[in-house]
């Protein structure tokens, strides 16, 4: 959950993607590994996982954001789901992992106050409001080659729905976008065991597969109040356009 202005543009505000102890090193994942860490970023990790549990990781997350124009400042303090993940082992060797998690967000709120043209002592209030956002659904995938290497695949499906509006008066215009997308990508890790106490982990992480992302926009919906009077009773009749 994002309360970003610039939530307005593209898909919205990109997720970091990282929960749990990934996010908790400052966003370090690709040489991740441990018997309770279910590392999505690099599915290669997976094979560390405890041989004996099927393990679920839910993430939420809380952050306070501050926004300034010119004289006026805005503080919002938002929080959300960041990430449900289930992962264990399938049989020896082998290791799976589902999960599902934010890919980007939007919701915005604000206003703009302009003079009209050809008279500059009268102004109009333009508001514009924007929610939605993109998830992503990944199933994950890791093989132990040996002792020492690992190696995994993500599949990923993107999807989800941004609704944006502006309001002048009494016109009012909406545009709803429907985001569709997959890829995949390859982890690969190198471990080894220094002492009993002491390891390291190099890993490496690339995408071998993606389609563009698919925006449908559906068409501009635009709502005008026009108020009509007579002597005896107030109509209002409602005009709907589409484009």
């Amino acid at each position: 959950m994002t309360s970003s202005p610039y939530s307005m543009f593209g898909i919205g505000e990109l997720e970091s993607g990282l929960y749990g102890q990934n996010a908790g090193m400052g966003g370090v994942a690709y040489g991740m590994r441990n018997s309770m860490l279910i590392n999505i970023e690099n599915p290669a990790g997976l094979t560390a996982l405890d041989n004996k549990r099927l393990l679920t990781d839910l993430s939420t997350f809380v952050k306070n954001e501050s926004y300034t124009s010119g004289n006026k400042s805005n503080e919002a303090f938002t929080g959300s789901f960041s990430g449900l993940v289930f992962g264990g082992r399938v049989i020896p060797r082998w290791y799976m992992a589902a999960s599902l998690t934010p890919y980007s967000s939007v919701w915005y709120y604000f206003q703009s106050i302009q003079p009209i043209e050809g008279n500059p002592h009268e102004n109009y209030t333009s508001t514009f409001t924007g929610s939605g956002g993109v998830s992503k659904v990944s199933l994950s995938n890791a093989y132990l080659l040996s002792q020492h290497w690992s190696l995994g695949l993500n599949l990923c499906y993107l999807f989800g729905d941004i609704v944006q509006t502006e309001r002048q008066g009494s016109l009012t215009v909406d545009k709803k976008m429907h985001a569709r997308s997959f890829y995949a990508n390859l982890g690969i890790q190198y471990h080894r065991s220094i002492n009993h106490d002491l390891s390291y982990v190099i890993g490496l992480s690339m995408g071998i597969a993606r389609n563009w992302m698919s925006i449908m926009s559906s068409p501009y919906r635009t709502a005008m109040q026009l108020p009509t009077r007579n002597k005896s009773r107030r109509n209002r009749v409602y005009l709907n356009i589409s484009v």
